[in-house]
């Protein structure tokens, strides 16, 4: 097998492609990761390892921004894969090449949980002034968020009726999708990965979207540590957090409905649980099936 690498039009490459166009057929590849919008490919060359995702043809995710993105947040200190190139591959293709960041964080501790809850805050204390050059995407928060949720005669009024109550400030990047399956841990340090979401956006949402996140799939111990560990850096003020909390329950509730939430076990124990602690939310009888 030739060098996988080769095959790719780079539009933009570090000096580490250079080095590792030049192995030949040294390198070796693993299939990692099959998704439906993409695919991730391990690279080995020698004792370093590399990361390269592909997406098909149906996805169209803005590869450029993504790059800049990460090579901005590394200047940053912002703990992201470090990103080596992009460009096309013989399929035409997007790809991406990061360095190789690990695996899922397992067995979590307060440690552990307080270093992967900084690169939020981390992301979220940045001055936007950084992205001035970059063109970052802004969305129609309800058409981007709910897809289709006017279908939902349940979810939808009160949808409406939490937006007319809260201003949504889409002025600085978010990650969009911000929970531990995207983060990995590599001799104890833990890295950020999956661009795809990157927008303006509301940094209360976010971190709400991430905290429902956690208080369904993770115990309630380390759901209330990534909470208090996050407004003790960046407060919210609770009439705020109630409401973009429901936002981000109600997101979970359309992408339970249409499939798009990995099912295990005690989440819908938890769910309730969330429900009933939410004031906006206690209001719906919320049928999961």
């Amino acid at each position: 097998m030739g060098n996988v690498l080769s095959t790719i039009q780079w539009q933009e490459r570090t000096e580490k492609v250079e080095e590792l166009l030049q192995l030949e057929d040294s390198l070796t590849t693993t299939a990692m990761i099959q998704g439906y919008e993409a695919e991730v490919v391990g690279i080995q060359a020698g004792e370093d390892s590399y990361v390269l995702k592909v997406w098909n043809k149906h996805a169209r995710p803005d590869i450029r921004m993504q790059y800049q993105i990460l090579t901005l947040l590394i200047k940053q200190g912002v703990s992201v894969s470090t990103p080596l190139g992009w460009g096309l591959n013989e399929q035409l293709e997007s790809v991406l090449l990061t360095t190789y960041e690990g695996v899922n964080a397992d067995q979590l501790t307060e440690e552990k949980l307080k270093d992967i809850v900084k690169i939020l805050i981390d992301l979220h204390s940045l001055s936007m002034d950084i992205f001035k050059n970059i063109d970052l995407p802004k969305y129609d928060f309800v058409s981007y968020s709910y897809p289709g949720i006017e279908h939902y005669t349940d979810l939808y009024p009160t949808l409406q009726r939490l937006m007319s109550s809260v201003t949504m400030e889409q002025n600085h990047l978010i990650h969009g999708d911000f929970h531990l399956f995207n983060v990995l841990e590599k001799q104890g340090r833990y890295t950020l990965i999956d661009w795809t979401n990157a927008q303006l956006g509301d940094i209360r949402y976010d971190f709400a979207w991430s905290w429902v996140l956690q208080q369904v799939y993770i115990p309630e111990k380390y759901s209330a540590l990534f909470r208090s560990f996050y407004l003790a850096a960046i407060p919210i003020p609770q009439a705020e957090l109630d409401i973009f909390e429901a936002l981000a329950g109600i997101t979970w509730m359309l992408r339970k409905r249409l499939g798009h939430v990995p099912e295990l076990p005690g989440m819908m124990d938890r769910w309730a649980q969330l429900v009933q602690r939410n004031p906006y939310l206690q209001e719906i009888n919320f049928i999961v099936n």
